[in-house]
């Protein structure tokens, strides 16, 4: 519905003779037929309210339109404060704040869906980040119109305000002051808390105050009772000789344009004199509200003709409209206002409200779109709260704006919840509580990656979900304050959501060897143990993966034990064994064999005493069986070589004693024999054919040996025999000592390969634990051929009979392995691995013989010496 208007006055350009404020024009006066509550400066005009409609009064073309957006949404509410920044008009109600753009359209809302406690709207103040929303019950809160996200936090009593019920507010950039009910607060920026001046101490401040202007070092309150000053550094309340009712109340300069019960007032704060404007009209009660934009005023009335006023000021004037911290040690402020060109000269003064004493930095200035900016260096300033006097000349004349600076130089500081090391969840939400609630800006980085951080200005604290990485995650928070100053906190969380895993050497069970049970965590970060069953002497040994326990059980008729076991993130796992009580004695009883026998093959039984975990069985020294678990009687059948032959067996107890028994038993061939009674004895008749028949089998026997001891001669001169490749060796003065022959993994094994090379199978076992002790068999598998130890090398490892000097030339194979396939290990890595020394040419193994050995390009002599 389009305005009536009740009165119009057309354009006077009346020129008020006033004997201090004469520089006024008044050149508009209207209506809109209802009372006038509040107005702010928008676009090239003003937005004004009545409880119930929305106007907007552009002061170029006098334009009036009724904005009708929240016609609807308001209902059955009412209007109660304005606000406005750039872009936007904040309006509070009493159903919330509705937030329009420029083209007077409703964007947002904010009300109980976005956490606001409390819908009776007071009052409202903007500047370019936040909006401060005062409420009739829950105190004031902050709304950040550029992230659209209400901290639902307010400044209440218990951030020391007077009380909940908000009468106006100014938060400026240094400069935060509350009217409540009871009396008015301002900031301490020195213990970051609000100091409240109550109507206990001030009796006159109660339930009286309609508006509030912070001013330097004094505060503007206006009342129903007058206007007053409070002295901060006097800490003086003083009446200002005005007893009227002031509703609303702005600056231009150093005068007051105040909205009273008497109409229009303009208040010099310097020389403490009232002046009135002529026209009646502009002293009719109420005047309820009062904004300026540039050299522009607007006065609202609170009568049914709903008048209003504009006004233009024709003269130049600053108004402090920003200041901030470009730099830790550089100041810088914007001043808005109008005329500037007639202005000629700026000062700015700095008084020390705790020291008392006066500054005046050296200015740089610049003209700019907004307004004037200047800026400072505060390098020689100690951490105060100073008033800023910024002086303008123009003419003869001198006019002072005031405003507060705080000079801080320290970090901000967070509080953080503990933060645990170790972690057992991907999901972690850390808390930190602000110290300084001046906080500005929060940076969160996990990993070298940025993560969304809340910052919850008005309730003095951050809040970050972050999705954390199995491992060793890194956290980082920067966060600054409006000083510039900027604070630091690392942290480090390492998560592990895995199970520690429990496990024996023996599987299912735990075995006592030496009076020690033996067992095995696998998990990085072991915290403890714990056991169904007492234990005693418990260590442990910190291992790559782990830990390694030992211990003692006290009870011997413990059949079980069950173990728990937690890691430093918070996982456990339990895992129960069945545990083996092993006595200390043992024995192994061998058979009685005879000193000779004409048998090549024979069976040998020999009997096991005691709890033994494995056995391993040894003919001239070579293994050539191993037994798990042997128990009672075992018997095997032993090819036997020609001459002596020595058997010997290993025992290993579950307590870790080791038993050796050994037997000697020498095999004579029958033919040899008979030869020999041959050579001695007359042939009888019928004898001498077979005779001969054994002759000839001699022979070819003979010859068939003559051969495998021919292509053995060339296997250790490295001469190809048959299809068997042999490395190239340059002349040496010695025999290659290691060969290279083919293999065919599906049809050849090591057993085939002994009885080519060596003539017995029973040399098979040394491939066996030639091959289980180094780490590469990729030669077998993709290459088709191994490295093995000449006849000449072989003899004598069978002359030493030690297992220990096969684990030293397992390094060597192992080595030149490395080299065929182009991998170029060091043999002293190999060595370390295997528990080797290597020392000027020599081999050691902790046991063994030293293997001395000599290398070239092509070629590798050992000897065993």
């Amino acid at each position: 519905m389009w305005l009536i208007r009740l009165s119009f006055v057309s354009l006077l350009l009346l020129s008020f003779t006033f004997k201090l404020f004469c520089q006024i024009d008044e050149y508009f006066i209207s209506g809109v037929g209802d009372f006038v509550k509040s107005s702010t400066p928008f676009l090239k005009g003003f937005v004004f309210s009545t409880p119930k409609k929305l106007y907007y009064i552009d002061s170029e073309s006098k334009k009036l339109v009724e904005i009708k957006s929240i016609e609807n949404k308001l209902g059955a509410g009412l209007i109660t404060s304005l606000a406005s920044i750039s872009g936007s008009i904040f309006v509070g109600t009493s159903k919330g704040v509705f937030v329009l753009n420029e083209s007077f359209s409703v964007v947002y809302e904010i009300n109980d869906k976005s956490g606001l406690a409390d819908l009776n709207i007071t009052s409202l103040y903007a500047d370019d980040k936040f909006l401060y929303i005062g409420t009739r019950f829950k105190g004031v809160y902050t709304f950040d119109h550029i992230k659209k996200v209400l901290y639902t936090t307010p400044v209440t009593v218990v951030n020391g305000i007077v009380d909940n019920f908000i009468r106006d507010l100014k938060f400026l950039s240094f400069d935060k002051v509350i009217a409540s009910y009871d009396g008015f607060s301002e900031f301490d920026y020195l213990s970051y808390l609000y100091l409240g001046r109550s109507s206990q101490e001030y009796p006159v401040l109660s339930g009286t105050i309609g508006c509030i202007i912070p001013f330097g070092d004094n505060i503007i309150l206006g009342t129903s009772l007058g206007l007053f000053l409070f002295d901060r550094v006097g800490e003086q309340l003083r009446r200002l000789g005005f007893n009227s009712a002031v509703f609303s109340a702005d600056f231009i300069g150093k005068t007051l344009v105040l909205a009273t019960y008497d109409g229009v007032v303009f208040f010099d704060l310097e020389s403490r004199k009232y002046t009135t404007p002529d026209n009646p009209l502009l002293r009719e009660p109420v005047a309820s509200t009062v904004s300026i934009s540039k050299d522009k005023i607007f006065i609202g009335f609170d009568n049914k003709k709903g008048t209003f006023a504009l006004f233009e000021y024709r003269l130049p004037y600053l108004k402090i409209q920003k200041i901030g911290y470009p730099s830790k040690d550089k100041v810088s402020m914007l001043l808005s206002g109008s005329k500037f060109d007639l202005i000629s000269r700026i000062d700015i003064s700095l008084l020390s409200l705790n020291l008392g004493r006066m500054f005046y930095p050296k200015l740089e200035m610049k003209a700019s779109k907004s307004g004037i900016e200047l800026s400072f260096s505060v390098t020689n300033l100690v951490d105060d709260i100073y008033v800023c006097n910024v002086d303008y000349f123009y003419r003869n004349t001198k006019e002072t704006i005031k405003d507060l600076l705080v000079v801080n130089t320290k970090a901000p500081t967070i509080l953080f919840s503990p933060i645990p090391i170790f972690y057992n969840q991907r999901k972690m939400e850390i808390v930190g509580r602000l110290v300084s609630s001046d906080l500005e800006s929060v940076e969160v980085t996990l990993n070298t990656r940025r993560v969304d951080v809340f910052f919850d200005k008005t309730g003095n604290r951050i809040v970050s979900s972050l999705t954390l990485l199995e491992g060793t995650n890194s956290i980082v928070f920067v966060y600054g304050n409006s000083f510039n100053n900027f604070g630091t906190n690392v942290f480090t969380v390492i998560v592990d959501t895995t199970p520690p895993e429990i496990v024996s050497p023996d599987g299912g069970r735990i075995v006592e060897r030496e009076g020690k049970f033996l067992l095995k965590v696998i998990d990085p970060y072991i915290e403890r143990l714990e056991f169904s069953e007492k234990v005693l002497d418990l260590r442990d040994l910190v291992t790559k993966d782990g830990r390694e326990y030992s211990f003692s059980i006290a009870d011997k008729s413990v059949k079980k034990i069950k173990i728990v076991a937690y890691d430093k993130a918070g996982n456990s796992s339990t895992r129960e064994f069945e545990v083996v009580f092993v006595g200390l004695s043992g024995d192994i009883v061998m058979p009685s064999l005879p000193q000779t026998t004409k048998l090549s093959n024979i069976q040998v039984s020999f009997e096991f005493r005691g709890s033994f975990k494995r056995a391993v069985l040894y003919l001239q020294g070579i293994p050539i069986s191993s037994i798990v678990n042997p128990s009672g009687v075992v018997s095997t059948n032993i090819s036997l070589h020609h001459g002596k032959n020595i058997f010997r067996v290993e025992g290993f107890m579950e307590n870790g004693q080791v038993i050796s028994k050994s037997v000697v038993v020498e095999y004579v061939p029958e033919i040899v024999e008979m030869v020999k009674a041959v050579d001695t004895v007359t042939p009888k008749v019928g004898i001498g054919q077979e005779i001969e028949r054994l002759k000839k089998e001699n022979e070819e026997l003979k010859k068939k040996v003559e051969q495998l001891e021919e292509m053995i001669r060339k296997l250790s001169e490295g001469k190809p025999v048959e299809k068997i490749v042999i490395r190239e060796t340059k002349p040496l003065d010695a025999i290659p000592s290691l060969i290279k022959i083919q293999y065919v993994p599906n049809i050849d094994n090591f057993s085939k390969i002994s009885k080519r090379l060596y003539g017995s199978e029973s040399f098979s076992v040394y491939f066996y634990y030639l091959f289980r002790s180094t780490s590469i068999s990729e030669l077998v598998s993709e290459r088709g051929y191994i490295i093995v130890p000449n006849k000449k090398l072989m003899d004598t490892l069978i002359s030493t009979g030690d297992i220990t000097t096969f684990e030293s030339l397992s390094a060597l194979v192992e080595w030149w392995i490395s080299r065929e396939l182009g991998r170029n290990e060091s043999l002293m890595s190999i060595a370390k691995r295997l528990n080797l020394k290597v020392h000027q040419g020599r081999l050691i193994s902790e046991k063994g013989i030293p293997i001395t050995f000599t290398s070239g390009r092509d070629h590798l002599v050992v000897h065993l010496r």
